[in-house]
């Protein structure tokens, strides 16, 4: 394989800032006159090191370089070769791990998913006969987190179970998983990149971690559990030029409502999705970088909880030239985390989602932001989020940056690795013409 000796991040944003000879020229929108020539290396290779946090103390071979290498096109073939590791796998086309179950909208089913509830059902103390009787069936019987035990919850456990066996794509350590062409990935399935350690994934389009079997819980109503994707408990972890995103409930208007059949008009919101991304359990050098989330509300969350201590002094993460469109929350909100946010892109077009916050400023927090630009259909930068040991945001350098700022968080990401910056408005540039799946060609 071919290796590629620039780094694609840390010398593209070199080359947008100096203005070297370029292929492109590349215009930020109507209402904007800034611009930047860019010659940035549009392809990629196993070779390619991580950046950012990811980068630090990264093994030689990371990601798997040097091991047997496939091109998978099936769910079997994916998920047999991706839980082995030690490995590269190309993905060719889009994979629907839920194989035919996933429906076209948050309001309908398929015959497969029908048949997926009334096999598992069967012979047990509660049974169903399609998704939509499922649904009733759980909203007479749940209607507050009290109602979520015995047979009703037994038999939802049993559900979301069957489900995990389905959906669930599971990572081994030193695994390079890259999209090739313009259209791959996975759909209706979470990757899970659980006690595991040098993964990079690259180049995909990630859809519809769809839940059909959610949860009473308090203050959030039938509330999903699966991810795109979740990093749990695991080191060196590059994630870049992926696309997160939502394509069946682009607002909340598209979910779908449960109410008991019995006449009771007490409604609650049937959530199918969950987060689109999310770091926890001590997990720690992980880069998010160039990559496109879109049309989702909790999107991001680094550390599960407030009293989740053993994260403390981890969640060293690097997020940076993402793209933010539509995605209301969570963008990222953190908890304990060590956390580098630089030339990232936040806005809204009307489309779909509005915006409540960006950065969220959770339990302990130490997030480092610059040169961020949050767009115009951006509702706050950041917020402080309520606890009993506030977290810190140093912020500098950002566009329309509406929020506090302390002026320190105890540490500065350029001790830790080289990286290089671009203005707000030229990241912003950079982002759109970059951020997301489809936008590398891939050097086998």
């Amino acid at each position: 394989m071919k290796s590629i000796t620039k780094n694609l991040v840390v010398f593209g944003i070199i080359f947008a800032i100096f203005g070297c000879a370029s292929n492109q020229n590349i215009s930020a929108n109507q209402n904007s006159s800034v611009s930047i020539t860019s010659n940035l290396s549009t392809t990629a290779s196993v070779a390619d090191r991580p950046t950012g946090f990811a980068s630090v103390g990264a093994s030689e071979n990371f990601g798997g370089y040097g091991k047997p290498v496939y091109t998978v096109s099936t769910r079997e073939d994916l998920i047999n070769k991706a839980k082995a590791g030690n490995c590269i796998i190309y993905i060719d086309g889009m994979i629907d791990i839920t194989e035919g179950m996933l429906p076209s909208s948050g309001k309908t089913s398929t015959e497969k998913l029908d048949n997926f509830i009334k096999s598992n059902t069967a012979g047990k103390t509660i049974s169903a006969s399609s998704y939509s009787e499922w649904k009733k069936i759980y909203a007479a019987n749940v209607k507050s987190t009290e109602d979520e035990s015995g047979n009703i919850q037994t038999v939802r456990k049993a559900l979301q179970n069957a489900w995990k066996k389905q959906i669930q794509v599971a990572i081994g350590s030193n695994t390079t998983i890259i999209g090739l062409g313009n259209n791959s990935g996975i759909k209706g399935g979470t990757i899970s990149i659980n006690k595991v350690q040098n993964v990079a994934i690259r180049n995909l389009f990630i859809q519809d971690a769809f839940d059909p079997f959610p949860k009473m819980e308090g203050g959030d109503g039938y509330n999903a559990e699966w991810d795109c994707v979740v990093i749990d408990n695991s080191k060196n972890i590059w994630i870049d030029h992926c696309t997160f995103e939502d394509t069946i409930c682009l607002t909340d208007k598209d979910f779908d409502v449960a109410a008991p059949s019995d006449g009771n008009t007490s409604k609650n919101k049937w959530q199918t999705y969950d987060g689109l991304l999310d770091v926890k359990n001590a997990s720690d050098y992980v880069t998010i970088s160039y990559c496109l989330f879109r049309n989702h509300d909790k999107t991001t969350i680094l550390g599960s909880g407030d009293n989740v201590t053993t994260d403390e002094g981890h969640l060293k993460v690097t997020f940076n030239n993402n793209y933010y469109l539509n995605c209301t929350q969570r963008l990222p909100r953190v908890r304990y985390g060590q956390v580098h946010i630089y030339n990232n892109y936040y806005d809204t077009d009307g489309k779909g989602r509005t915006n409540s916050y960006c950065l969220g400023v959770g339990y302990n927090a130490k997030i480092y932001a610059e040169g961020n630009y949050f767009g115009t259909g951006i509702s706050k930068a950041s917020t402080m989020m309520s606890s009993s040991k506030p977290g810190k945001i140093y912020a500098t350098n950002n566009k329309n940056y509406s929020g506090v700022s302390s002026t320190s968080v105890g540490w500065n990401p350029n001790d830790l690795y080289s990286y290089t910056t671009l203005s707000p408005e030229e990241a912003k540039v950079d982002v759109i013409a970059n951020a997301g799946a489809g936008k590398l060609t891939i050097v086998q």
